[in-house]
């Protein structure tokens, strides 16, 4: 069986993962996926502008944030 791939935002269930956008601004936040719909992971930098300084050079991170089962009581 091989592992499965990686390369599409929807491989990445929101339950789960996190995305986070950075400009070189030092302006960061979380991203909305609804507005990027299935994208390739690759693309998704070129896709965003920052939403303080309208620049273009960013760069994300998928952050793991949670498996969905576990609830702290």
């Amino acid at each position: 069986m091989q592992p499965k791939s990686l390369t599409h935002l929807n491989d990445f269930p929101p339950e789960k993962f996190t995305l986070y956008a950075y400009c070189s601004c030092g302006h960061s936040a979380a991203v909305d996926r609804d507005k990027l719909g299935n994208a390739k992971v690759q693309t998704l930098a070129s896709r965003l502008r920052c939403s303080e300084c309208g620049g273009r050079e960013i760069s994300i991170s998928i952050v793991y944030t949670g498996a969905g089962e576990f609830h702290h009581g």
